[in-house]
């Protein structure tokens, strides 16, 4: 037989013990919860850098071929100055010839 008294603690101690253990466990899921939380808004942030980097890359990219096709413009440019220039010695040695034959003729 079981005193009753005795009975009676260890289902005090047993109730104890019960509300300590769901208290943990609480306290543990709120941790985890949280955990969680912080992984998503870590995993959010490395999402976000991730999308402003490539957008930073497709700036440089677009950068680099506008700076390419000025380059091309200005050696197209440079190409027909060029051209230009021969043009130029040409008829300056064109009038320089007849200008000469001009004189020659005169005397």
């Amino acid at each position: 037989m079981k005193p009753t008294g005795h009975s009676s603690m260890t289902d005090v101690t047993c109730q104890q013990t019960i509300a300590t253990f769901a208290e943990r466990c609480e306290s543990r899921a709120s941790i985890s919860i949280l955990l969680l939380l912080l992984l998503l808004l870590l995993t959010l942030l490395l999402l976000l850098l991730m999308v402003v980097l490539l957008l930073l890359l497709l700036l440089v990219l677009l950068l680099l071929w506008l700076l390419w096709l000025l380059l091309s413009l200005l050696w197209l440019l440079l190409v027909v100055l060029l051209l230009l220039l021969l043009v130029l010695l040409f008829l300056c040695c064109v009038f320089v010839v007849v200008f000469s034959d001009v004189n020659l003729r005169k005397q």
